[in-house]
């Protein structure tokens, strides 16, 4: 059997597990779903789950992971990458429109570390991001980081919540004047 089937199959089981996990959130919690009921509705065999995983949080871990690292990803890529790409492939506001039905059940999942996972993404890229303004201080432009960066995680929470209504444009003119107005306002002069 050639390693390319074996990957693909792997990847198919994989999945289906992870889709089955994700649809099972959308009624209950991490700590409610069984290993038994998640092999059910995935329609794998337990054995098929326990090759890959030991536990629903395990799969959970991963399905954070990956979608913290393509955010990552793109939050720092996107702008740098030489390649042409559309906006839609380097903008972290398409990355969580495109990907908003798991965004929002993994962040309003009690049990979900993504919202601390990709705030803490956010802070760095502001971080470094403040760095390179022309800040008076650099306490200054360490509390402008942590106000941003903290707001742009809730805007974007609250726009995954609603469904994704507003358009990309609107939420980023929205967080690009904040971001500026806070600039300006402790830029030297």
């Amino acid at each position: 059997m050639s390693e390319k089937k074996i990957d693909k199959r792997i990847l198919h089981s994989k999945k289906f597990i992870k889709d089955a996990l994700v649809d099972m959130m959308r009624t209950k919690t991490i700590d409610r779903i069984s290993v038994l009921e998640l092999c059910r509705q995935a329609d794998v065999n337990r054995n098929t789950f326990y090759a890959h995983y030991a536990t629903p949080e395990d799969v959970l871990a991963e399905i954070e992971d990956e979608l913290v690292a393509e955010f990552e990803k793109v939050m720092y890529n996107g702008n740098k990458n030489t390649e042409r790409k559309t906006k839609e492939d380097s903008d972290p506001l398409y990355f969580m429109k495109k990907n908003h039905e798991v965004h929002k059940i993994l962040m309003e999942n009690r049990s979900s570390r993504l919202r601390e996972k990709m705030y803490g993404i956010r802070l760095e890229y502001y971080r470094e991001y403040y760095s390179q303004q022309n800040i008076r201080s650099p306490f200054l432009a360490e509390q402008i980081y942590l106000y941003t960066s903290a707001g742009a995680t809730q805007i974007c929470e609250n726009w995954i919540s609603g469904g994704c209504r507003e358009s990309v444009e609107e939420i980023e003119e929205i967080m690009n004047t904040l971001r500026r107005a806070c600039i300006d306002a402790y830029r030297v002069q």
